[in-house]
This record gives C-alpha cells, sequence and structure tokens, in this order.
C-alpha cells in the first residue's frame, strides 16, 4: 500500500524524473538511500512503469486528443483493439465499467488531425465518437537552439543520463548541460516524466465528467476550485474539455469513495452535473517510439 512519502516521489517524478533524490529525501527527513530504496521498491512492484522525457507537442507540430466512443456489439471488441493497434497514433485505450463505452488518446500532428478523424469515424465498430483537443498543454514555451536539440537527443535515448555523460557526448561543460535542461523544464519545452500504474499500488481510477454553467463562470475558475480540493488529497490530472464539460482522472483509495467526490464537486458554485465512470482494463498504453521522437529532433539539427 502507498503511503504519503511514495506519493510524494511520483508526484515529484512524475514532474521531473531528474529531481535530485537529496532533494526529495529532506523533505521527509530521510536519507537518499531511503528515498532511493522506495524508488526502487516502486519499480519492482510495477507502480513505476519507466521514464520518459517528452518535447512540447508544440516543438514537433503535434496534438494530444482524447476521444470518447461506444461500440456496436461487445463481441466487435477484439476487432477494435487490433484496428486501434494498427493506428500508430492511439497511444492508449481503455474500457469503462458503464457499458460498452471505451476511452482512447492520441498524439498526432497538427496536419494529420483531419484525415486521422475520418479514419476512426469510418470505422464500424465504433458509435457517438467525441474528439476532444486537450487545451490544457501549453502550447507556448522558449525556442529551442541547436545545441538544446542536441541535449534533448541525449535525453531521450536516457533521460536519467548523467549531466557528465551528456556534457562529453555533447562536448559542452556540465554546468552549461545543467542550466540548459533545467531552462527546458521550467519553460515547459520538455517534460522528463514516469509512467505510473496506480492500480499495482491496490488504488481505484475514475475519471470523473463534469459539467459546467459556462455563461456564469470561466473554465479556468471552476478548475482552479476542483484542483485546490482533490491535489492534495488523491492523485489529479485533467484530461480533457469541450464548450460545457471535461473529464479528470483521480486515483483514490477506495471506489466508496467516489460518491463522496461526487456531492463534493457538486456542491462547487457553477457544477451543474458529475458523473463516475471506472475504466476497468486498459489494453494499450505506448508513447511516441524513441526511434520517431528522435527523427523528428534530427529535423531541427
Amino acid at each position: 500500500m502507498l503511503d504519503t512519502i511514495d506519493f510524494d516521489i511520483l508526484k515529484t517524478l512524475q514532474k521531473n524524473c531528474r529531481t535530485p533524490l537529496t532533494k526529495i529525501a529532506a523533505r521527509h527527513g530521510l536519507s537518499s538511500n531511503a528515498i532511493k530504496f522506495r524508488i526502487s521498491e516502486l519499480e519492482k512492484s510495477g507502480v513505476i512503469r519507466g521514464y520518459h522525457v517528452f518535447p512540447s507537442l508544440g516543438i514537433i507540430n503535434s496534438t494530444r486528443i482524447f476521444c470518447t466512443s461506444s461500440v456496436q456489439h461487445p463481441i466487435a471488441e477484439k476487432k477494435l483493439l487490433s484496428v486501434l493497434r494498427e493506428i500508430e497514433q492511439v497511444s492508449s485505450v481503455g474500457f469503462l465499467l458503464d457499458g460498452s463505452m471505451y476511452l482512447f488518446g492520441l498524439v498526432t500532428s497538427n496536419a494529420e488531425i483531419p484525415p486521422l478523424r475520418r479514419k476512426i469515424k469510418a470505422l464500424e465498430e465504433l458509435s457517438n465518437i467525441q474528439f476532444n483537443i486537450v487545451k490544457h498543454e501549453p502550447r507556448e514555451c522558449m525556442e529551442l537552439q541547436y545545441h538544446h536539440f542536441q541535449i534533448l537527443e541525449e535525453l531521450v535515448r536516457d533521460v536519467r543520463s548523467p549531466i557528465s555523460t551528456i556534457a562529453k557526448n555533447c562536448g559542452m561543460t556540465r554546468k552549461h548541460v545543467s542550466e540548459n535542461i533545467n531552462e527546458m523544464i521550467t519553460n515547459n519545452a520538455i517534460f522528463c516524466t514516469i509512467d505510473i500504474d496506480f492500480l499495482k499500488g491496490e488504488h481505484t481510477l475514475i475519471i470523473l465528467r463534469i459539467k459546467w454553467d459556462p455563461k456564469n463562470y470561466s473554465f479556468t475558475e471552476i478548475l482552479r476550485r476542483i484542483e485546490s480540493l482533490f491535489s492534495e488529497l488523491y492523485w489529479f490530472n485533467f484530461i480533457s474539455t469541450s464548450k460545457s464539460e471535461f473529464y479528470i482522472a483521480l486515483y483514490i483509495p477506495h471506489i466508496r469513495d467516489s460518491f463522496a467526490i461526487v456531492q463534493i464537486v457538486l456542491d462547487i458554485s457553477g457544477v451543474t452535473k458529475v458523473s463516475v465512470r471506472v475504466p476497468i482494463r486498459e489494453y494499450l498504453f505506448r508513447h511516441i517510439e524513441k526511434e520517431k521522437l528522435i527523427e523528428l529532433i534530427e529535423q531541427n539539427l
């Protein structure tokens, strides 16, 4: 069972998996070795599934899309999954508990959005497809120079690579490399993060579908209130938004907590409806292939 220190480690590494262990250890009055041991246990148990670096989607001219759809016939499930696996832009697929409802995420170049939408809408296995472009990701970030892309290529190969190794491979000083990595992270140019599987930590993932009154309340105002309620209590992640509704993901200790959570959200001024969905299984989870990412980066070198 994960404790508060484990949660802090995961939150910290998800924001920046290159965070020094001494910094995490100091917050809890522990040694670096104690934090290192906890991370090792999280890796062995499968809670931490991997380490990755991603450039801002704006840098590689790409967009993240969140889709929901229903399946015409349950027996078409296997066929649907095989079809989605053939679409390289599909990064994840999950099945929701409330009927034959699927959600899946895509990362694709801006130019490929129209043909990709047509391709997915043409799938006979799906109906009631909704596409939501994820708008919360920062589109504005620093402009990368040649030396930034050199460092980024090294990070893609191994995001936890020591500063000294990157400096040697790029022909730079360690100070220069360290400053540039921090600059790219601070300015939303790159995201050094981890894959997390909370279900291995005996938690339950729920998806909240929240509708609000856009005439009298701004989306930013509603989201800020929800973040203030949940960011310290549960693992909170904003997924997607449309004109009058959005989705958030929460990892909670037990499914019974979801009833209290729904009531808390409904008490927020401006929220008109809340429904809970539970992904009971995740079929596919993949990132942009390293080789593809390096290819995109090298186009800028």
